[in-house]
């Protein structure tokens, strides 16, 4: 008995230092991980702030121009306009001659006018300039307030010294007896000499009122350009088009930060809860926590290969059914049940299917999963790094909208013979979750009531948009038959059947439905 006794807690003993080391291994694996995935997300998350930086400069540019709320009635439109330009000129003559009358006594000859059209002009200038450029950049706001407030100040300084040349007109005439006949004497004498001071700060109020109101009134008809309309009406309806795109690219930025955060909490989460089973479920007994001691087996996955999944986010599959849901709500639960058939080592792309696919190519997700179940015995690094991939893709996919008009079902099967070519081991599987009907510019396939198979074929060569899919396996999956007859979708089958015969490509699967695909079945 009290052999047994010894050993049991010799056994203990092994076992809560065997328990020890794993959870600090499993710390190790996990920290290790969650560096990897933040290695890998680096990159495409600075392409997700640059793509915000840019699009948040345009939606500022948008904005301005939104804000130009101008009238339908162009011949109003157009009074207006020279309304405010005509106070404009009339304020800055206006200045003009102020100007002139102050330096035209100093002697310089010829030079008085022009410099009087210089320094009439500068503060209505640089008022204008401050009311365009205010929100631009800083270097310039500073510039042109600057040049406002000193020519603010030199205006009051002109407007000051023509009440002093003012005073020493009525002084002349008041010592050359010019003014009989009017108030005379000592009390007119010094009623001018009272009002001189009123009358110079009155000039130059006057002076910087005016020429303020130049500056406005010319902004002001500026911005009532008559092509204006065109383009705020363009911002109009471009700016919640960016504002979307922002949107979105906001969600996938923070699903990219927070992803190994969240990868770490989900492993020891998982890694705990496995053991307290463990422990709970065994309790003391020597076998049990021996056990721990094994933690360091591995598992051998499958060959790992590339799979990239085209997911459809234009209009056509907007359509809903008789279930509520949309062709795209559908297409997105498939693609999610598709990462959890997934061979361990996968390399995992999925792309947008746009109204420019192959210009302008859109990658929703990259995933490289793990090649091996992981060392620890109640952790299975696979399963978890596909439930948490589905996740991510389920939320980036719920937070997009099928809104473009146009399908390029061509240049997304380019980006993708792109992407599996880089493959050089394992299998190459491509997944289509779209109705395939391209409809871009250069070949529509939708407006047909039937598609010419032969002839269709022949332009598509023409226009090299046979894309190069040598030994990929392909299943297209959701081709919906929305408002078209059967005689089309089975011309639209046929016709995609011998585009990826000759692009070498074989294709597994054309269907309705989007659960007939099991990956690495061969039939």
């Amino acid at each position: 008995m009290e052999t047994e006794t010894q050993l049991e807690n010799v056994g203990y003993s092994l076992g809560l230092e065997a328990m020890g080391q794993a959870v600090e291994h499993a710390a190790q694996v996990c920290a290790l991980e969650r560096q990897k995935r933040e290695t890998l997300n680096a990159s495409e998350l600075a392409r997700v702030r640059l793509r915000l930086d840019a699009l948040n400069e345009r939606r500022k540019a948008l904005v301005e121009q939104s804000r130009l709320a101008l009238p339908d009635d162009l011949e109003a439109l157009h009074r207006r306009r020279f309304y405010l330009r005509a106070i404009a000129v009339l304020f800055a003559a206006a200045g003009v001659g102020f100007a002139y009358l102050t330096i035209a006594p100093f002697g310089l000859g010829r030079l008085a006018l022009p410099l009087s059209l210089a320094i009439g002009i500068a503060a209505p200038f640089w008022v204008d300039r401050v009311l365009q450029k205010y929100d631009s950049e800083r270097l310039i706001r500073t510039v042109c307030l600057v040049g406002l407030v000193t020519g603010l100040v030199g205006v009051f300084i002109m407007s000051i010294l023509r009440g002093d040349i003012l005073a020493l007109y009525l002084r002349g005439a008041l010592a050359s007896g010019r003014l009989e006949g009017q108030t005379a004497g000592v009390g007119g004498e010094r009623f001018y000499a009272e009002t001189i001071l009123i009358l110079k700060t009155f000039l130059g109020l006057l002076s910087i009122s005016m020429e303020l109101a130049a500056g406005v009134a010319w902004h002001d008809a500026r911005k009532l350009a008559i092509d204006s309309h065109s383009q705020v009406e363009k911002a109009k309806r471009e700016l919640p088009v960016v504002e979307e795109e922002m949107t979105n690219l906001v969600g996938q930025g923070v699903s990219l930060q927070n992803g190994p955060k969240a990868f770490e909490l989900e492993f020891m989460r998982d890694f705990h809860r496995g053991l307290f089973d463990a422990i709970t479920r065994n309790g003391r007994s020597l076998g049990c926590l021996l056990g721990f001691l094994l933690l360091s087996t591995t598992h051998v996955g499958a060959q790992p290969g590339s799979v990239v999944v085209g997911i459809d986010l234009t209009r056509s599959v907007a359509t809903a059914g008789y279930d509520r849901k949309t062709e795209y709500e559908k297409n997105l639960d498939g693609a999610v049940r598709l990462v959890a058939q997934l061979p361990a080592g996968t390399h995992l792309t999925v792309l947008a299917i746009t109204n420019q696919s192959f210009s302008r190519p859109y990658i929703l997700l990259t995933r490289q999963l793990p090649e091996s179940h992981g060392p620890l015995q109640f952790y299975d690094q696979v399963a978890a790094s596909k439930r948490q991939t589905a996740l991510e893709l389920g939320r980036l996919g719920q937070s997009l909208q099928p809104r473009f008009l146009r399908t390029d079902v061509f240049g997304a099967l380019l980006v993708a013979s792109d992407i599996l070519r880089q493959t050089t081991k394992g299998s190459k599987v491509l997944v289509l979750f779209s109705d395939m009907r391209n409809s871009a510019p250069g070949l529509d396939l939708e407006k047909p009531v039937r598609i010419a198979v032969p002839a269709v074929l022949a332009q598509v060569e023409r226009n090299k948009l046979l894309a190069p899919l040598s030994g990929v396996e392909v299943y297209v999956l959701g081709v919906d038959a929305a408002g078209k007859q059967a005689s089309y979708w089975d011309s639209l089958r046929q016709f995609w059947t011998e585009y990826f015969r000759r692009s070498g490509a074989m294709l597994r699967t054309f269907s309705i439905g989007r659960d007939a695909l099991v990956l690495g079945e061969r039939r």
